[in-house]
């Protein structure tokens, strides 16, 4: 660690990983003395805000043990740690404790709040200096000390030898959080002249990484820079020396090409003031410059005066509270991009905060990519929450679309109105996810009365009118403050302007008006050309023979490339617009030296830039000749290529999974279809963490395709359980619980599972098939569904396995026989359900669907409540919201629902209402539309039922709530929701309104064979008032 790091003050509620375990909550230091609990809270606070499974807990503190004293050794750990913390709330009403371990399936989950754990904090501001460092590196130095403040010690280093590889991997990845932002400190030492400090600091960092080789390219640019330039040169030979003798391999090209400018003492090496300056008309700037600031060694923006002051003012205005959406298209290379960093750069320097998100070619295969870059430039929005789903860190299942949109639209005006003004830059949206364009169409909704202006770009002949991308253009164009600019062609006079900067000397008025005519004005066209012309033996002739498209410009420039640097070129062309030089190495299958020769002339072609630190990538200069490169590669030569970048990228955890995937599907038959449905299943599900159900839904299709080329066989039989139990649950998310996609991909699903393997996605089949069943109101196939869960139970040898088949099959046979009026058999299936679920070895089922207690209890409280047992039934409800309540707010609001309409069973108006109005909120907070609609009708019926003068406007929650119920396509609820509309009906003055209630409901009965609440349907049906309570027996 470096030493003397500037000191920040910790917030009020921390929890530290960066070091001993600790925590502090709302000022007081928690005294957990146990190594087991530390243990604990590590583990959870390594995934905070995501599920942590019981089997894992299990693995990480006991070994691979599942017996019951392991189970109940881990509730009884959870419970002193909540006491710890302060989590002591259970089921009340109380405020909710900043600090709380919730029950979650498949396991539990730390609920922190926003930016209380350090290493939540660490990776915000280092994210944040990253992005500064090559505009201000003063601020990243900064934000840097901040961060590294928090670091106590190594990571977990208390507790990680106790626990097992999960938490070693861990206590890596935070090493090596650390360790990059310690990196990065030294790259802002160099920034700001402390070349000797920077020396200093990288030589106390290689004493523990002497191997890192970024590490080693800081040391010798800060020698260099301190005047040792022999001591530089005698560190590159020190190292080259011990790789040769330790890993037998040479430096790599990024290192090989440092000491080559060490020799040459490369003026480019030395150090300089960070300044602004201009950009390349047409041309995208480097990376570094992405934060609204100009590279200095680029030219003037010419021609687009106009377009500048329009979006100043703009800017201006935004200031002022009056911000909107403005909409920059253009064909390529007509200036876009250079237009928006011209306006950022001027936003920056008069105050505005500026944050730019960039897609590109294949952006569109990971989920929010633009967003996400977005949110790194803003270390005020915290990185867990709605801003962590949106970065795939944080878990969103508990959320909807819409409800993760909402939160996101609120923390960017929040942050908007905080800094004074804020400018987001999105690029090349024509090739934007779908995810992406829809959080836009929220965020714009809000920012026309916020300091908050959205400066968008797309090209326009790639943007499909239709689709994800022309449904937001028009939800654009309805939304009030939105503007657009269309860039054309430069004139003549200014075409010429260009061609004299590019150049050097000014060309003949008509030639500059015949070049002007035939590239249309387009900026980058004409600087292409006028490279062509500047670097041709006969500059006349190449005026002669003016290529007709810029494309051709480009395949002459390519066509003089030795075949290093085309292949280089090539490689990096199918990644996209970049690509990392070490996995470019070993890719492109060249010799070291053959690397350094391809590199050196790619560069100085122009063609692409060596950018970054402390990884440096090589990056086309403009998405135009990515995409030349990759128009003259064929077809199996693509595939070729992709096959072997995704291939070595799969071996990088460090890489994003989308990428990785998006590699592999690319390389086609050339690649294992098993490593490929893998990699996709694993993006599948951190697109369904995000919400993003388009991409899920297109891995999915495409990995079944896939799944044609495999063997028949447990193999192929078990990749294809997981993905149709994921789509079965994508599609009851998108379409409803009853959706018929839903029941086909989850019948497929349970066929599956019955005949592989019992594990976590075999018993989330059983599961998930039965839900189904039952909410779309198919009882008699539930029961077929219980008898085969049974029989198969008896046919299983391992007891466990054959308890928690049972388990499913008694939970299954007993929610059926409450539906047709059985209660005691009913009672006598769930409670022996209970009895196996408070057993041992329910820790895979706890994986597969959650907290199967907590379902059970679910209809064990309506069954008793039917059999005429009030009391059991509302100790049975209680110890139900007391469990959910440990789970999330999804849960708790379910079981409130459930809770509530027991109370409106017997016939407790206030009691229902007020489960409904905690219930209600809960659902909100969620997402989850169908609780809010349980939730509303208990309300609703509560007051309506209970009189009043809110009876009115129950009344009409009622029926907005059993509209909505009815649209979600769950039908096992049709007797109750119906019921207690048509009482609501009655008790306000509607006899006819509350009869046709009454009829639905009756008719739901006949058409499912169930009996629920027959008898309040029958007399509501008659006028009969919905008086008398059940007895307690």
């Amino acid at each position: 660690m470096t030493p003397a790091h500037v000191t920040a003050p910790p917030p009020e509620t921390l929890v530290r990983v960066l070091g001993p375990v600790s925590a502090t909550v709302e000022g007081r230091p928690c005294g957990i003395s146990s190594p087991l609990q530390r243990g604990l809270l590590g583990l959870l606070a390594a995934d905070a805000g995501r599920v942590v499974s019981v089997d894992r807990l299990l693995t990480e503190l006991w070994g691979d043990s599942t017996t019951e004293s392991a189970l109940s050794s881990l509730q009884v750990c959870v419970s002193r740690l909540r006491r710890a913390l302060g989590d002591t709330s259970g089921g009340s009403t109380t405020a909710a404790p900043s600090v709380r371990i919730r029950r979650r399936a498949p396991g539990y989950v730390l609920e922190l709040p926003e930016g209380a754990l350090d290493a939540w904090r660490l990776t915000r501001l280092a994210d944040a200096a990253r992005a500064r460092v090559g505009t201000d590196p003063a601020a990243a130095l900064e934000l840097l000390d901040e961060g590294l403040a928090l670091v106590t010690g190594d990571p977990l280093g208390d507790v990680v030898d106790a626990l097992g590889p999960v938490a070693g991997a861990e206590a890596q990845r935070l090493g090596d959080l650390v360790l990059r932002a310690e990196e990065t400190r030294v790259e802002a030492l160099l920034g700001v002249g402390r070349a000797p400090d920077a020396a200093t600091a990288a030589e106390h960092l290689l004493v523990d990484h002497p191997l890192r080789e970024s590490l080693h390219a800081l040391r010798l640019v800060a020698l260099y820079r301190s005047g040792r330039q022999t001591d530089a040169l005698a560190a590159y030979q020190s190292l080259r020396d011990q790789l040769s003798d330790d890993v037998g391999v040479d430096p790599g090209p990024a290192l090989r090409r440092l000491h080559a400018q060490l020799l040459q003492q490369d003026p480019g090496l030395d150090w300089s003031p960070p300044r602004t300056s201009t950009v390349d008309e047409g041309a995208p700037a480097p990376a570094g410059a992405a934060e609204g600031t100009r590279p200095a060694d680029q030219h003037p923006l010419l021609g687009r005066d106009t377009e500048v002051d329009v979006l100043e003012r703009a800017v201006r205005r935004s200031t002022d509270g009056h911000g909107g959406v403005w909409v920059v298209s253009g064909e390529a290379g007509i200036g876009k991009t250079r237009l928006v960093q011209e306006v950022a750069a001027r936003a920056r320097e008069s105050g505005a905060t500026v944050a730019v998100g960039q897609t590109n070619e294949t952006s569109d295969s990971s989920p929010y990519w633009p967003w996400a870059q977005v949110l790194r430039n803003l270390p005020g929005i915290p990185g867990d929450g709605p801003a962590g789903v949106v970065m795939g860190t944080t878990d969103g299942s508990n959320l909807t679309q819409a409800a993760l949109h909402d939160a996101m639209a609120d923390l960017l005006v929040d942050e908007a109105r905080t800094s004074g003004n804020l400018l987001v830059v999105l690029e090349d949206l024509h090739w934007a996810d779908e995810a992406s364009l829809a959080l836009l169409s929220t965020v714009a909704e809000r920012a026309h009365d916020a300091p908050l202006l959205l400066l968008c770009t797309y090209r326009v002949e790639d943007a499909e009118p239709a689709g994800a991308f022309g449904a937001m253009l028009a939800r654009l164009a309805r939304t009030p403050a939105t503007e657009r600019v269309r860039l054309s062609g430069l004139t003549d006079a200014t075409s010429r302007d260009l061609l004299a900067v590019r150049l050097g000397w000014e060309p003949d008025e008509a030639l500059a008006a015949r070049a002007a005519a035939r590239t249309g004005g387009n900026p980058f066209f004409l600087q292409e050309l006028a490279r062509l012309v500047r670097d041709s033996p006969d500059p006349g002739e190449a005026w002669d023979d003016i290529p007709g498209t810029v494309h051709d410009v480009l395949t002459h420039r390519l066509s003089r490339l030795p075949v290093e640097a085309r292949r280089l070129l090539d490689v990096t062309a199918v990644v996209g617009r970049d690509c990392e030089l070490g996995l470019l190495e070993a890719v492109a299958g060249l010799s070291p030296d053959d690397v350094d020769r391809g590199l050196a002339a790619a560069v100085a072609s122009g063609l692409a830039a060596e950018v970054g630190s402390p990884a440096p990538v090589l990056r086309f200069q403009h998405a135009l000749i990515r995409e030349a490169l990759y128009a003259q590669l064929g077809a199996r030569a693509r595939m070729r290529l992709h096959a072997a970048v995704g291939e070595a990228m799969s071996t990088r955890p460090d890489l994003d999974i989308d990428d990785v995937a998006h590699q592999l599907m690319e390389g086609g038959d050339l690649v294992e279809p098993g490593l490929v449905i893998a990699t996709a299943t694993e993006a599948v599900d951190r697109a369904m963490t995000q919400l993003a159900f388009d991409h899920a839904e297109d891995l999915m299709g495409r990995s079944l395709i896939l799944l044609e080329r495999l063997p028949a066989g447990a193999r192929r039989d078990g990749f294809e359980l997981a993905l149709q139990a994921r789509r079965g649950t994508v599609a009851m998310t998108r379409l409803g619980l009853g959706a018929p996609q839903a029941g086909a991909a989850l019948g497929r699903a349970l066929e599956l599972a019955l005949r592989l393997e019992p594990g976590p996605d075999v018993f989330a089949a059983v599961y998930r098939r039965y839900l189904w069943l039952l909410m779309a109101g198919d009882f008699a196939a539930v029961q077929q569904l219980a008898e085969m869960v049974l029989a198969h139970a008896a046919s299983v040898t391992t007891p466990d396995t054959a308890d928690r088949f049972a388990l499913l099959g008694r939970l299954a046979r007993g929610s059926v026989l409450w539906c047709l009026g059985e209660a005691e058999p009913a009672v006598e299936e769930l409670e022996h359900a209970l009895r196996l679920a408070e057993g041992a070895g329910v820790g895979v089922l706890v994986m597969a669907f959650g907290d199967p207690a907590v379902r059970i209890r679910m209809f064990l409280c309506h069954a008793l409540a039917e059999a005429g047992r009030r009391s059991e039934a509302v100790t049975v409800a209680d110890e139900m919201v007391h469990q959910a309540h440990l789970s999330g707010p999804a849960d708790e609001s379910d079981a409130l629902a459930t809770r509530g309409m027991m109370y409106a069973a017997f016939h407790e108006a206030g009691k229902a209402r007020d489960d409904g109005v905690e219930g209600r909120r809960l659902g909100r907070l969620a997402g989850a539309t169908l609780l809010e609609h349980f939730a509303a009708i208990n309300e609703s019926w509560g007051d309506a039922t209970a009189g009043g003068p809110q009876a009115t406007g129950a009344v009409e929650m009622a029926r907005g709530a059993a509209e909505g119920y009815r649209a979600t396509g769950t039908r096992m609820h049709d007797p109750i929701i119906y019921a207690m509309l048509a009482e609501a009906e009655a008790a306000t003055g509607h006899p006819d309104r509350a009869a046709a209630a009454a009829t639905v409901g009756l008719e739901a009965l006949a058409r499912t064979g169930s009996r629920l609440w027959r008898a309040r349907l029958d007399r509501a049906a008659n006028g009969v008032p919905h008086d008398g309570v059940l007895p307690d027996t």
